[in-house]
């Protein structure tokens, strides 16, 4: 396992759980720069396309391109939603989604309004949810819903993975903290429409 013995092993194992567990404020101390505002928007730039760069080298090339195969069934409906926060994401990569396809469509950001997508759901339907830590219980039972009704799932979410993969088709985990400069950004999204251009080639993608 690459331990020298039990004791390396419980360490690691401990700093993992504790690294784990830290709740945002906990998270944002860490990311605290001495340096002035020019220094600290330097810093977080530059970790974003760290973030970025990493998701993208570890995110298997199988399933980013089910998710474009997914995406570029224009005769289904694609629905995207949030959490909390990153319901942000959702309406970011919907907007875009808007120019390239038809039948684009964003979940409302009250739960008790999503009934009604939900009921509706089907075969003919794929989602697009995000959900990053601290996980919320209303997208697990929304992702469990609509799948059972036949609907297809694409998940981001972070390394850790939400619960919501245990529903979905095809798992996108990207290098995002719930706070900080590696937090998720809307340039997470932006090869997306990079790639539906054709001026990504990430693993020899092309469209």
């Amino acid at each position: 396992m690459g331990f020298s013995g039990f004791v390396e092993l419980q360490q690691a194992l401990r700093a993992e759980l504790s690294w784990r567990s830290n709740g945002p404020l906990q998270l944002l101390d860490r990311h605290q720069t001495a340096g002035g505002h020019l220094e600290a928007m330097e810093t977080s730039l530059q970790a974003t396309c760290d973030s970025i760069s990493q998701s993208l080298r570890q995110i298997p090339a199988f399933d980013i391109q089910q998710a474009i195969a997914l995406l570029g069934q224009s005769g289904k409906r694609v629905t995207l939603g949030g959490g909390r926060f990153s319901q942000s994401l959702a309406i970011y990569l919907e907007r875009h989604l808007r120019q390239l396809r038809p039948q684009v469509m964003l979940l409302p950001e009250v739960p008790h309004q999503r009934i009604l997508p939900v009921v509706d759901a089907g075969r003919q339907d794929i989602f697009v949810l995000f959900d990053f830590r601290r996980y919320q219980r209303n997208m697990v039972e929304l992702a469990q819903q609509v799948t059972e009704r036949g609907a297809a799932l694409i998940l981001v979410t972070d390394s850790h993975l939400s619960p919501l993969a245990a529903h979905a088709q095809v798992v996108l985990p990207v290098q995002a903290n719930p706070v900080g400069p590696s937090a998720p950004t809307p340039w997470h999204l932006s090869w997306w429409k990079c790639w539906r251009r054709g001026c990504l080639p990430v693993w020899g993608i092309r469209r």
